[in-house]
């Protein structure tokens, strides 16, 4: 059973978003696509997509508490969970996309882990400015 992460309730389902798409070959028309999965607290309606972990950070930083990888933590769930894009974007990186590029980096391509360190400690640093100029 999935718990609720913000109210600890047992009482979660799993959804999916529908993404609009036009395609227009002469003629428009919208398509409706799920999206996600994501569960949603029917006790506090707390949407969560995850378990909270951070697939390609914690393959690239090698430890899930690490201070880089809190800092991208909170900024998913302060910042990117509470706009559509960012909803979708973590919908995405929670349906499967985030694990399968940490496993890929780790088993396949591990030699550019320092590169992907170097652009997330870029991230990370956008991060703490931007957090600090506006606190």
């Amino acid at each position: 059973m999935t718990k609720c992460g913000k109210c600890k309730s047992g009482d979660v389902e799993e959804e999916h978003d529908l993404i609009n798409l036009c395609f227009l070959d002469g003629a428009g028309y919208f398509l409706d696509f799920p999206f996600g999965p994501k569960k949603v607290c029917n006790k506090c309606g707390d949407e969560s997509s995850d378990s909270g972990d951070c697939f390609v950070a914690t393959a690239v930083y090698r430890d899930v508490n690490a201070p880089q990888v809190q800092v991208l933590r909170e900024f998913r769930d302060e910042v990117l969970k509470n706009n559509y894009l960012g909803k979708a974007f973590v919908n995405f990186y929670y349906s499967g996309a985030g694990k399968t590029t940490a496993n890929f980096i780790k088993k396949y391509i591990p030699f550019t882990i320092p590169e992907f360190r170097k652009c997330l400690d870029a991230v990370v640093d956008r991060i703490e400015k931007t957090k600090h100029r506006t606190s």
